[in-house]
């Protein structure tokens, strides 16, 4: 038990990268990770399957207290005798690295031992990235400034009033996939702000968005590419087969069947055709995000796909 807190007080310990050696290691030559998952805040700190969390109400100048898990396992709290912050930036330093890399990174605040980091010799390879509505868009902008955005491919956002300027950004506006995450009664979503969206999959968990109409009328007199995806999450799939059915009274949709679904019930929508080899493609099914993010357990879908498909 004493072997599982001396990353503590071992700067250059390392987590084995191969998954079948989940034993704690000091091998200062195997950097930088390549991690499933990291998770950062003030006073939590998970990689993979290992959490550390503080207790601020137990915190002090020359001590802390810790508590560590792996998976189920808890073990029991231990005090150590040097600040939070001290301990916090030890566990930094034994697990990341500049060109560290993490297929999902849970952002809920700054930690502090980014504040002394160069961000011209400090940078994380993040793959998703999930910014927690805790977060300012000045928190978002002192993030970013560490994290190597080509190779950030998708971003989970929870917008509000607070962080509506992070949508703003071009990394967010330009992502392969954007996850938003908002409530149209508090905080409106016009047509304009998601037609300056240019990601791939825009995936929308707002079930009070009032402009599909719109969008479906936009995106057929557009010149958008092929793939190009939308996602809207519905409370019931019989909304979504009453979307297919209105699109077909208004403006002619004829039955369609999703190649990728098989013989799936899902596979059974409409489409339009929007000239130059593209047809407009809509379905539906399960909503397919984390159940944390699960607004909604039914999307709408609509798709650019070949006409010949």
């Amino acid at each position: 038990m004493e072997n599982e807190f001396r990353l503590i007080q071992i700067s250059h310990s390392r987590e084995a990268i191969n998954k079948r050696i989940p034993s704690l290691r000091v091998i200062d030559s195997l950097f930088p990770y390549e991690l499933e998952k990291l998770q950062v805040s003030n006073y939590f700190f998970q990689i993979n399957d290992t959490e550390w969390s503080f207790n601020p109400q137990e915190t002090g100048e020359n001590h802390c207290n810790l508590r560590m898990s792996r998976g189920k396992q808890k073990l029991p709290i231990r005090r150590l005798e040097i600040s939070h912050d001290a301990a916090y930036r030890k566990l930094c330093d034994a697990y990341i690295r500049n060109g560290t890399r993490a297929r999902y990174f849970d952002f809920s605040k700054v930690p502090g031992f980014l504040s002394d980091r160069d961000p011209e010799e400090f940078k994380l390879k993040v793959q998703t990235l999930e910014l927690s509505p805790l977060n300012t868009v000045a928190d978002y902008e002192h993030l970013a400034r560490f994290i190597e955005l080509g190779t950030l491919k998708s971003v989970i956002y929870a917008m509000n009033s607070r962080n509506r300027g992070i949508l703003d950004k071009p990394e967010i506006k330009t992502c392969k996939e954007l996850i938003l995450i908002t409530r149209s009664r508090h905080f409106p979503l016009t047509l304009e702000t998601l037609l300056g969206l240019q990601n791939e999959h825009l995936i929308l968990q707002d079930t009070e968005f009032a402009h599909l109409h719109g969008l479906v009328e936009t995106w057929l007199a557009s010149d958008k590419p092929i793939g190009s995806r939308f996602s809207w999450g519905q409370t019931d799939y019989a909304d979504v087969l009453n979307i297919h059915k209105r699109f077909e009274e208004e403006k002619g949709a004829v039955p369609w069947k999703h190649p990728r679904l098989g013989n799936s019930f899902y596979a059974h929508g409409v489409k339009l055709s929007m000239g130059e080899g593209r047809d407009l493609v809509m379905f539906g099914g399960s909503t397919k995000t984390e159940k944390k993010f699960n607004i909604a357990p039914w999307t709408f879908d609509m798709e650019i796909m070949a006409a010949d498909v």
